[in-house]
């Protein structure tokens, strides 16, 4: 049981790396080559993107139910994963959102689904709410990510 909550958590945090990188791709820093002097200009070797460029510092929040004293370890181990991932790509910071499982799970989670503004990570519970949420297009198809728990 232990070892597949820290799978699981361990493949949320990587699903939702995945698609931060792809949404926080696109960012409007400036290189060289955006600037106004024809690309001749300049030399080639003279200008370093990765050593001028700083990446632009983007927030996910993680919402999480490990807050009770029995679930300490597992809350270590969610803030090792974030540490780690938070090293792993540029910018990126996690605000981590503790709420206690039921209140999570039976009325902040259900009203941000409602109103279209779930956090863009949480825990969820199987059963009927994860299959409206997913029918309502809410959740983010892991199948494709692998996860291997050797």
């Amino acid at each position: 049981m232990k070892k597949t909550k820290s799978a699981l958590s361990l493949a949320m945090v990587m699903a939702m790396a995945a698609t931060s990188i792809a949404c926080g791709s696109g960012g409007d820093t400036k290189t060289a080559s955006s600037s106004t002097a024809p690309a001749s200009a300049a030399p080639a070797a003279s200008v370093k993107p990765a050593e001028t460029a700083k990446p632009k510092e983007f927030k996910m929040v993680l919402r999480h139910i490990e807050i009770k004293d029995t679930a300490k370890a597992n809350l270590a181990i969610l803030q090792d994963v974030v540490k780690a991932t938070e090293a792993e790509i540029p910018g990126l910071k996690f605000e981590l959102d503790g709420v206690e499982d039921v209140v999570n799970r039976d009325t902040k989670l259900k009203a941000e689904m409602q109103a279209g503004s779930p956090p863009p990570i949480f825990d969820l519970f199987g059963g009927a709410d994860t299959q409206n949420y997913s029918k309502a297009g809410r959740l983010l198809d892991l199948t494709r990510f692998s996860l291997s728990l050797d």
